[in-house]
């Protein structure tokens, strides 16, 4: 079942619109950060570290895929908030701190709130994204 499971994600990842794909991330790092805290509360040093390793991971890959020609203010403006959280991530693990994840991950759902919804409306056509495509790093593309 596990393998299953790992193969549609694959084929979602390959097949899905850039847009799904940065949706995918943020799910991504949010899930790790929220097995962080649990393993926080858990006292398990190790896990707590290995899961915050990974979204710092997902939030470092949604920084450095920003195309800053395309929309220079806005890239700046993700790019200082990635930077930031990335910060608080390596804070929140140096002094075992869950309200840094908190914030965090309110911080991540809020930008992905705000990417679910372009997409929506957006659905089948050119939308915001970052890069995200296999073998590619999609852009942060705003349509005007």
């Amino acid at each position: 079942m596990r393998k299953a499971l790992t193969q549609y994600k694959k084929t979602a990842a390959n097949t899905g619109s850039k847009g799904r794909i940065l949706i995918m991330l943020y799910d991504g790092a949010i899930r790790f950060l929220e097995q962080a805290k649990v393993a926080m509360e858990q006292k398990r040093p190790d896990l707590r570290g290995a899961r915050l390793t990974r979204a710092h991971a997902i939030i470092s890959e949604l920084n450095v895929t920003l195309d800053h020609d395309v929309a220079p203010g806005l890239c700046q403006n993700l790019s200082s908030l990635y930077r930031y959280m990335l910060d608080e991530i390596t804070e929140a693990n140096r002094h075992n701190d869950p309200t840094k994840i908190d914030t965090i991950t309110e911080l991540l759902s809020d930008l992905r709130g705000a990417w679910a919804e372009a997409v929506r409306q957006t659905e089948g056509q050119p939308q915001p994204s970052h890069k995200a495509a296999a073998g590619e790093r999609p852009s942060l593309s705003v349509a005007g």
